[in-house]
């Protein structure tokens, strides 16, 4: 029904969330496929190794959902803010035990490179998200409006190419010492 929706030119794009590279080249023996959405962010970076080269190949735009990881991102909960109890961080492995403490470290490091071009951690977050080769864009969620206006500060910049370097390292150093799956 949607791939005839499309031939009628009733809708212009057709996409899919969460699915994986088999997933997708099953759905496109029956469909065009136009976008991905998936989880995405500096520390869910799963979809690097087979989904994202898959999409660049076979041109399907990615559109990352949970850039800022659920606000992990924003380094608010590391320091000070208290870390709501609603269903998604109840189950948030980022923000618990050693976990937390790793994380924390890498968020210290990260604002470090934030500050040096007079930005927030969740700016860096999303310009870094963004600017990754095969993505389209970062889907962000905010329950204020001054968190809107913050988010489109991560817009209009660049992270220099040592900077990217620094952040590659940063990142590979929490991956190897975090204790649950990087999807």
């Amino acid at each position: 029904p949607l791939y005839k929706l499309y031939q009628e030119g009733k809708i212009r794009a057709i996409g899919v969330s969460n699915f994986s590279v088999d997933q997708m080249r099953e759905f496109m023996k029956f469909s065009a496929l136009h976008s991905l959405q998936p989880r995405y962010s500096m520390f869910r970076r799963g979809i690097e190794s087979e989904i994202l080269p898959f999409c660049i190949e076979n041109n399907i735009a990615v559109l990352a959902y949970s850039p800022l990881d659920n606000a992990v991102l924003t380094g608010k909960f590391f320091f000070g803010e208290k870390i709501p109890q609603d269903k998604v961080r109840s189950i948030n492995y980022d923000l618990e035990g050693e976990n937390f403490r790793i994380n924390k470290g890498s968020v210290v490091k990260l604002k470090k490179i934030a500050s040096k071009y007079k930005k927030s951690l969740a700016q860096l977050a999303l310009n870094w998200v963004v600017a990754r080769r095969g993505l389209t864009c970062a889907i962000v969620g905010a329950r204020r409006p001054a968190q809107i206006e913050e988010n489109t500060g991560a817009a209009g910049w660049e992270i220099a190419k040592e900077d990217i370097e620094n952040i590659e390292s940063i990142l590979g150093e929490r991956e190897e010492r975090i204790k649950e799956p990087l999807v």
